[in-house]
């Protein structure tokens, strides 16, 4: 086959030579080191990716063949979602037994990468040009292209471009021997690689496809029909035994289309990637959901670079000159052409944005639904943003002199390397740190011995309770590494999808265990801070360990009737003595321990003056009943009001039961009275919800300049007879 043969011939050996040159610059030796993880960090989803595969190895053979049991536990699905690139998770687990200990493949993966967008930006050269000099400058343009380098940060499977190449050169090039057999090993393979990747390139193959059929006329209906079948029955057959379908469909929605969506000015917008050109800001990203704000549209990353701005003005005029031309091309692939087009539109969505603007327009909620399955939707404009770059190099290449078309494009891509060098240039820094086998970050926040007497005593390591969004779990990274070291499964994971039924099934289970005090004498318990209360008031602590070290709060079952475990000072154990208040004396949250998070458990924010103040509309005060019946809870409050803004609106919930509307109209000495009753105190727990009709910043009160809604601060409290 042509691609196999062009991938041997050596003539592509110096594009092959500029791919592993641009991964050296770029990237450096160390990462593809199979026994080195330090260049990971502590970089959320390259170690995602990591620890997806670590845990995968370990685990038996299951069916479907992606199954990963011990990453996620209850919660856990396919190695799919852990974007582990299970292509070659697949081909290295029958070896795991005779890998070393630690084995990492993606720097390797990296580094084919790197050399496979060169190999297919000299093989789309190739469609218009026989100069090798001006195939090896496309070569390294394709190497250096901004959008690839800003992902190997954030998403290694998603560095991948060269699929969409690859999808590209097939759609352009005009001998089709082999199409279908060619089109059917890309998409299976991306789709085992990252399902974005794949999704863009059955766009690409559905053009191609059609004007393989309505233009070029080399395939009839029957043809087109058995292809198309042929290839969709062959792909979710793929997807099957790799365990995409594990998840149930209705949590791919995840109604966020919109937020990740493309920039009109993205071209443009350097994201501080230059010398030349500075960030052009965008809005922030808002997951009310999770109460999250991200600092921009990442995902929106389009920038040509200077060198590609200055070939894209010329391309410009020499395309208007010879516009015809343009006009004919268009035509010739227009099936091309409106498959990127509608993938640009795709990834604009309905939420527009030009540079800090944005227009918004709603989508009917069916639509809406469907598009947030990929809600990345940012990520749809590579193709066109590719063929931008192709145009680039060809319209200096076919209609200006040879050595001025050889001046330009040499000239565009030193600037190009080197303008973008205040990006790339950290990242190789980064990632030429001291090789190390295991975690460096595990010793710089687990430091106590009792760690690795741990390790050796339970076989699975847990977090309570688990997040609704897995990317904010707190310290999951931290603790998935610590399990993956220890040879222990783990909950603590971060995954691209997760199904909610399985989550909350859990956060059930693990509230049961704690009002039980019983728990399994196998696991080592992480509590959130929100949990503490609950845990303290039923643990047996005559058996069962429960304190902070090192920070975390730490239920270790049985630990006190073995006999070859270590000591832990009593200075660390949680007491319930020592957190539970006592009826008719005053409750000061401006000192410890109740100015801690295990009071204030959700929804509340410490300001620049240290302040604990509510944000967004609810917030949860968790409190231990004293052990004297209580029948009202008196809380003193300062409220953020002003002239303009004359009180807050308060709600009072307990149990889901609304017992208190008061509006506070005073800045502070506010008294807010909780009634109490039998169901309470013998519960010996109260979790009190607030909710704010009217929040506000103190930016929107001409107070200060932190624009947080904030609502009230709560300063002491008593139980009252």
């Amino acid at each position: 086959m042509r691609i196999m043969k062009a991938i041997s011939n050596s003539n592509y050996i110096p594009s092959i030579l500029i791919g592993v040159i641009a991964f050296y610059i770029i990237v450096g030796p160390l990462a593809l080191l199979p026994t080195n993880i330090a260049w990971l960090g502590v970089r959320f989803d390259p170690n995602q990716h990591y620890l997806g595969w670590a845990f995968f190895r370990e685990a038996p053979w299951n069916f479907p063949l992606g199954l990963n049991p011990g990453f996620g536990i209850d919660i856990s699905s396919s190695i799919i979602y852990s974007d582990s690139i299970p292509l070659i998770a697949f081909l290295l687990k029958p070896f795991s037994k005779v890998l070393p200990e630690t084995f990492q493949y993606l720097g390797a993966w990296l580094l084919l990468c790197f050399v496979l967008q060169s190999l297919f930006g000299w093989l789309l050269a190739s469609l218009f040009t026989q100069d090798k000099i001006i195939r090896l400058i496309s070569a390294a343009f394709f190497s250096f292209s901004p959008v690839l380098i800003w992902r190997i940060d954030q998403h290694v499977a998603l560095v991948s471009h060269f699929f969409i190449l690859a999808g590209l050169y097939l759609c352009l090039r005009k001998d089709n021997k082999y199409q279908f057999l060619l089109w059917l090993i890309l998409i299976i393979s991306s789709a085992l690689v990252q399902f974005y990747i794949c999704t863009i390139l059955l766009a690409l193959w559905i053009s191609d496809l059609t004007a393989r059929r309505f233009t070029q006329n080399s395939i009839n209906n029957i043809a087109m029909i058995k292809e198309f079948l042929s290839i969709v029955t062959l792909l979710l057959i793929a997807l099957w035994i790799s365990g995409f379908f594990v998840i149930n469909s209705k949590y791919s929605v995840t109604n966020h289309y919109g937020l990740l969506r493309l920039n009109l000015l993205s071209l443009f917008d350097s994201g501080g990637w230059s010398y030349l050109l500075k960030d052009i800001k965008d809005t922030p990203i808002i997951y009310e959901q999770y109460k999250v704000i991200l600092g921009s549209y990442y995902e929106s990353y389009g920038y040509l670079g200077a060198g590609g701005i200055i070939m894209l003005a010329l391309s410009i005029v020499i395309a208007v000159k010879n516009r015809m031309v343009v006009v004919s091309l268009l035509v010739r692939y227009r099936y091309l052409s409106f498959c990127l087009c509608l993938l640009t539109a795709f990834a604009i969505s309905n939420n527009v944005g030009i540079g800090p603007f944005n227009v918004s327009f709603s989508l009917p909620e069916t639509l809406n639904s469907i598009a947030s399955i990929l809600r990345a939707s940012g990520r749809f404009f590579w193709p066109a943003y590719y063929v931008i770059f192709l145009a680039l190099i060809y319209f200096p290449t076919k209609f200006l002199p040879r050595k001025w078309a050889l001046a330009i494009l040499t000239l565009s891509l030193s600037l190009q390397i080197v303008d973008t060098y205040p990006g790339w240039g950290p990242l190789r820094k980064s990632y030429m740190v001291q090789q190390s086998s295991t975690s460096p970050f595990l010793k710089d926040f687990l430091k106590s011995s009792f760690w690795d007497e741990a390790g050796k005593q339970y076989k699975s390591v847990e977090l309570i309770p688990l997040n609704a969004d897995l990317q904010w779990q707190d310290n999951w990274l931290l603790f998935a590494s610590y399990a993956n070291q220890n040879l222990m499964t783990t909950n603590a994971v971060f995954l691209s999808r997760t199904d909610y039924e399985k989550l909350n099934t859990a956060n059930r289970k693990f509230d049961q265990l704690i009002s039980s005090g019983s728990y399994y004498p196998s696991v080592l318990y992480i509590l959130d801070d929100s949990k503490v209360l609950a845990a303290v008031k039923d643990i047996d602590s005559s058996k069962d360990l429960f304190a902070k070290i090192d920070g975390f709060n730490v239920i270790a079952p049985n630990w006190f009737k073995c006999k070859k475990c270590q000591a832990v000072s009593q200075d660390l154990l949680f007491s319930k003595s020592a957190l539970t208040p006592k009826r008719d004396q005053a409750i000061n949250f401006l000192s410890s321990p109740y100015n801690s998070t295990i009071y204030f458990t959700s929804g509340w924010v410490k300001t620049k003056s240290l302040e604990t103040w509510s944000i967004w509309d609810k917030s949860e005060l968790t409190l231990l009943l004293p052990s004297e019946y209580s029948n009202s809870l008196t809380l003193t409050v300062d409220a953020l009001i002003s002239p303009t803004h004359p009180s807050q609106e308060v709600q009072v919930l307990l149990d889901g039961v609304n017992v208190v509307n008061q509006s506070l109209t005073k800045k502070s000495m506010n008294t807010i009275e909780i009634p109490l009753g039998a169901k309470e105190n013998a519960a010996g727990l109260v979790k009190i919800i607030f909710k704010f009709k009217n929040h506000i910043s103190p930016k929107a009160l001409g107070i200060s300049d932190d624009s947080q809604a904030l609502a009230i601060s709560i300063k002491s409290g008593i139980f009252n007879k």
